[in-house]
């Protein structure tokens, strides 16, 4: 993460944030987790990136869908057939040519 550009007329340091920092620490800024010179950070690159903009909104969009649903109840055999598929499915590599 590039931590800062100089400000040059007080010479503080502020953050500048890249895209891929934006989407790092999206749920952090949705759920008001960061630090204040994190947060700056992110509004600044908000002000001027569009598709951060966008993404943000449609991430705050889906985890307010998302937390109108009433909760899921799995029974305990359901439970353990979810845990081990998360533990012990295969990881597939991306970068693999098919």
């Amino acid at each position: 993460m590039r931590e800062s550009y100089i400000n040059l007329e007080n010479r503080t340091a502020m953050p500048w944030l890249t895209c891929r920092d934006v989407s790092e620490m999206t749920t952090d800024y949705l759920d008001r987790a960061l630090p204040l010179s994190r947060r700056l950070g992110m509004r600044f690159h908000l002000a001027i990136c569009s598709y951060c903009r966008r993404h943000i909104e449609q991430v705050h969009a889906t985890v307010t869908l998302l937390r109108k649903l009433p909760p899921v109840r799995l029974s305990q055999k359901q439970e353990d057939a979810l845990i081990d598929q998360i533990l012990y499915a295969p990881i597939s590599d991306s970068t693999a040519e098919p």
